[in-house]
């Protein structure tokens, strides 16, 4: 028994797959575009994202005469491009004579691969049992690290993306039962994934637990490569694939991670190999507002890592530190050092004199937060010009970007007790003044907004071209006048912080005005409209404005949406 009894309803089923989650979060054209793996693979290439080379596209039988498969190279890889659950795929690993040698040794001749391309273009293998097409891929050989675990065909990852965030992981190891293929039906291993480490936590074949692997090898410890790229490629995939409901499985070689392909309707097998159920993870996400794959791959390693179980989690983004920081000494009195950030140093260093040698803790403010830090005192031939090291150890609770720039303060260091009110109202004054002058909307709004609205109105085929104001402001100078706003150590000054990094992200907006980033800058400032979002406007307008009648037009895919075009 996997589970236990007060476990079991948490376990997701396929209908509960498909009512609660496949067909609230992923539409008819989400699923054509996870089926369409030319598509799928030509749409993440353009977007940056490695997937395996493309040799062939073979959409009908005339194409395969005896001098198309002489052509082909010594390896690669045959597969249907609306194929599933791995089936019907070929894996060619090397050519001796007349005959192809497969990833598991079986010896097949052309008649063979040509009665094998015949069955995919007649949809044998196809999800809807209909035409297909015949892709010749790259074959792609396994990450070193791997050889520990299987010499047999090619492992991959799979991850269940929900929400911009991983919810569960596994690694899919093949065996010569499973003829090479990484696939539980056929034979191949699952290992459970811990979010968190990226580590092996067990695994299962044929749905039944297992603790060592056929060679003899632990079933859980192993560390997954690249396993925070993994999990910051998959999400992305689900930002700009724009799938509720997702599954991303990925292949890892020397050069790094390649997308084998991405499914709209992933199965459920995931939680045996995890010995954990995926309903109650999915429950525990649904409703939290994630921005960027960023914080959602932070979120997942909060919730779902095993070194720490949190029911309930108010998940707000971490602050960024950059190479170089500016610290404040909460000493007597206190003072404002310059700290460097170092990833690969165990200790924090601060330098000599600054504070005494017996206190057991430095007690500094950073970024508005008090941390308390063990020490080690050093002299300036360790720290250069700066006062600080701090240990990338100790700093879990932030983000670090090297590339940061960093612009040196003064940092006004005042006490909660003696803050002067004074000085807060002096500051609120500042940042209401800056946000005044900004004056967003004027720069936003065409001014002919009117008369293009006309012409479009009365010329459908009209292609409106917008008019803008001027930007006229001194944006060098109201950054400058941003960051001149004094740090003052005060339980308010988190709210100012945040007011101040949003009049920043006003200045990128218009400056990214006419650019292709205004799309990522205006979301980066007011957010991303999910489909909760946008399921709660309109459950907003249905009780409020019951006289307002809803769009209800034909929503268009992507193939009737070009051809239309």
């Amino acid at each position: 028994m996997f589970f236990s009894k007060n476990k079991q309803s948490d376990i997701l089923g396929m209908n509960a797959r498909n009512m609660l989650y496949i067909s609230r979060f992923n539409s008819g054209a989400n699923k054509r575009f996870a089926d369409d793996k030319i598509f799928t693979k030509r749409f993440l290439e353009s977007r940056n994202v490695g997937v395996a080379k493309l040799y062939h596209i073979v959409k009908d039988h005339r194409q395969l005469k005896p001098e198309f498969f002489e052509g082909l190279p010594g390896t690669f890889v045959i597969k249907p491009n609306r194929g599933f659950a791995g089936q019907g795929i070929l894996v060619i690993v090397e050519k001796k004579g007349d005959f192809w040698i497969t990833v598991s040794g079986k010896k097949l001749d052309r008649e063979f691969l040509y009665r094998h391309c015949e069955d995919i273009l007649e949809g044998k293998y196809s999800i809807s049992g209909t035409h297909d097409s015949v892709l010749i891929e790259e074959k792609l050989n396994p990450h070193p690290d791997f050889r520990s675990l299987t010499t047999t065909g090619l492992p991959d990852i799979r991850v269940i993306v929900f929400n911009l965030v991983p919810v569960m992981a596994m690694l899919r190891v093949p065996t010569p039962e499973s003829d090479g293929k990484a696939n539980m039906e056929l034979g191949a291993i699952a290992l459970g994934i811990d979010i968190g480490s990226g580590i092996t936590t067990g695994g299962a074949r044929k749905s039944k637990y297992i603790s060592k692997l056929p060679n003899g090898e632990k079933a859980f410890g192993f560390k997954v490569p690249f396993w925070d790229e993994i999990l910051h490629a998959a999400v992305k995939i689900q930002q700009v694939s724009d799938i509720g409901f997702l599954g991303v499985d990925f292949v890892i070689t020397k050069s790094g991670i390649k997308v084998l392909e991405v499914n709209a309707r992933p199965g459920l097998k995931i939680q045996i190999a995890n010995k954990t159920p995926l309903r109650n993870r999915l429950v525990k996400v649904q409703d939290l507002k994630v921005l960027n794959p960023e914080e959602g791959v932070e979120v997942a390693k909060t919730l779902f890592s095993e070194k720490a179980v949190i029911e309930n989690v108010n998940f707000t983004p971490k602050p960024i530190l950059g190479a170089r920081e500016n610290v404040l000494l909460n000493s007597e009195p206190p003072e404002s050092l310059v700290a460097s950030v170092r990833l690969n140093t165990e200790t924090n260093l601060i330098k000599k004199g600054l504070i005494k040698e017996s206190e057991k803790l430095m007690d500094i403010t950073l970024q508005g937060k008090r941390l308390k830090l063990p020490f080690e005192v050093a002299d300036r031939a360790i720290l250069g010009d700066d006062d600080l090291v701090l240990s990338g150890k100790y700093l879990k609770d932030f983000y670090i970007d090297p590339s940061k720039p960093f612009e040196s303060k003064n940092l006004v260091a005042i006490s909660n007790a003696s803050v002067d009110e004074k000085m807060l109202q002096n500051i609120d004054e500042k940042i209401a003044e800056i946000d005044t002058e900004i004056k967003l909307l004027s720069y936003l709004n065409p001014q002919n907004l009117s008369e293009q609205k006309s012409l479009f109105l009365e010329h459908p085929q009209f292609s409106p071209r917008f008019v803008y104001r001027d930007l006229d402001l001194d944006i060098t100078q109201l950054r400058n006048e941003l960051k001149r706003i004094p740090e003052v150590n005060h339980e308010l000054f988190p709210l100012f912080r945040r007011k101040i990094d949003e009049l920043s992200r006003k200045l990128d907006l218009l400056e990214s005005r006419s650019t292709t980033d205004f799309g990522a800058v205006s979301e980066a400032l007011f957010g991303k409209v999910t489909r909760n979002l946008y399921q709660e406007a309109l459950n907003f307008i249905r009780e409020y404005l019951p006289n307002l009648k809803l769009d209800e037009s034909e929503i268009l895919d992507f193939k009737t949406s070009r051809e239309a075009f």
